[in-house]
């Protein structure tokens, strides 16, 4: 019985890795709502920005001997780094070219979500769960767009990946619940200022 839930969490926490995640939270939104990314130019840097770059990260970890001798600290770094060079990237992308709001709103909260646990991680030194964080923020921003009716099937999703992670020893539950916080925090902030302002 343990060997299969640590089977099943290990699996878990493979499918549901972060740019996947986004990548698959996007394709949805351009089925049912083409409106919101405004032409097929736009899905696509979202993807390359939010999904694939930060993908990068894993990649080169893995080929380059010297990264991976350095272990996970170095893998979760590089993860970071790259994340960074996404987000900041479609979020220029989106303003500059002046993308539809409701992308704008996506864009916005992802680069609030990265600054929001930089903040909690190297700021004021308490741990939170990045890969909860990355999860957790495609389903509340899926929910907003697609209305209550996916709130059971996305909590379930982000209560599935957080015990994966738990049960594989990743993070803790503490870590886990801030992460998912701040994935709230995060979009409840790009929300209000996008109300007040128009956008970030």
């Amino acid at each position: 019985m343990k060997k299969g839930l640590d089977a099943a969490a290990k699996g878990i926490r493979i499918i549901m890795v972060p740019p996947v995640i986004v990548t698959v939270f996007l394709l949805l939104l351009w089925g049912s709502d083409r409106g919101i990314f405004g032409d097929t130019a736009n899905l696509l840097v979202s993807i390359l920005g939010l999904g694939l770059v930060p993908v990068l990260a894993y990649l080169l970890w893995a080929i380059v001997p010297g990264l991976r001798r350095k272990g996970r600290k170095t893998q979760r770094s590089l993860a970071f780094l790259f994340s960074l060079i996404g987000y900041i990237g479609t979020f220029l992308y989106g303003h500059i070219h002046g993308v539809p709001e409701k992308l704008l709103l996506i864009l916005d909260s992802y680069l609030a979500s990265l600054l929001l646990l930089s903040f909690i991680n190297y700021v004021i030194r308490i741990k939170a769960s990045g890969h909860a964080c990355s999860v957790a923020g495609p389903l509340v921003l899926f929910v907003y767009f697609a209305g209550w009716v996916s709130l059971i099937p996305c909590l379930a999703i982000e209560v599935l990946s957080c015990w994966a992670s738990h049960r594989t020893k990743r993070h803790t539950l503490s870590q886990l619940l801030l992460g998912t916080a701040a994935a709230l925090c995060a979009f409840g902030i790009a929300w209000l200022l996008h109300h007040l302002f128009g956008e970030l």
